[in-house]
């Protein structure tokens, strides 16, 4: 899944948290991306990986489909640390009982900070599908660059967010230069993947 725990510096960040226990139903879509089944059930394969939930000092979510950020991880994540989201996730994840809520489009971006470390975090172009009109049903969501800088320098990460390869991925470098980790998180929507 889309779900990774990320550490540089003492700063400590989840990405599209899916926490959910192993089974038929994990989750369920309005409309299933390939079929189109309406309200279908996921299952999940296997169990999350265990981690620490203390020390988290932020969320980031691509977007707020329930496959990138399930009911168990509405309940389980801790309501005031910073959650970086698209900009239309904002009332969901408010809803959700989340204090510190930051809405991004893309090319906007946020500052996070533990200690002497800061994390950046811009939100890029993030398409469902490679079909426009399937893209504009889905949902807008968001890829981001984050951007450590700490005493030990710089460290630049390309998370994906739920993502086809389109035009801006393949400019990528142009437009925001190299990185040292991509975590690639692309499928595709109305299709086989």
């Amino acid at each position: 899944g889309p779900t990774a725990l990320l550490e540089r510096g003492g700063l400590r960040v989840i990405t599209d948290p899916m926490l959910g226990p192993r089974g038929p139903n994990a989750f369920v879509l309005p409309k299933h991306p390939s079929t189109g089944q309406p309200n279908a059930p996921i299952e999940r394969y296997v169990a999350p990986a265990p981690f620490e939930l203390a020390g988290l000092d932020a969320i980031l979510i691509s977007h707020t489909h329930n496959d990138h950020v399930d009911t168990r991880a509405k309940e389980l994540l801790p309501k005031h640390v910073p959650l970086v989201v698209a900009a239309a996730g904002v009332a969901a994840m408010r809803e959700a009982g989340f204090q510190d809520v930051r809405g991004l489009d893309w090319g906007q971006s946020t500052t996070i900070t533990a200690g002497s470390t800061a994390l950046h975090v811009l939100a890029v172009a993030a398409h469902h599908a490679h079909d426009p009109e399937l893209d504009r049903q889905v949902g807008k969501g968001n890829g981001y660059v984050l951007e450590w800088s700490d005493a030990s320098g710089r460290y630049r990460v390309y998370w994906t967010g739920d993502a086809v390869l389109a035009d801006e991925t393949k400019d990528f470098i142009a437009t925001h230069g190299r990185v040292d980790l991509l975590l690639p998180h692309m499928g595709g929507v109305g299709g086989d993947g």
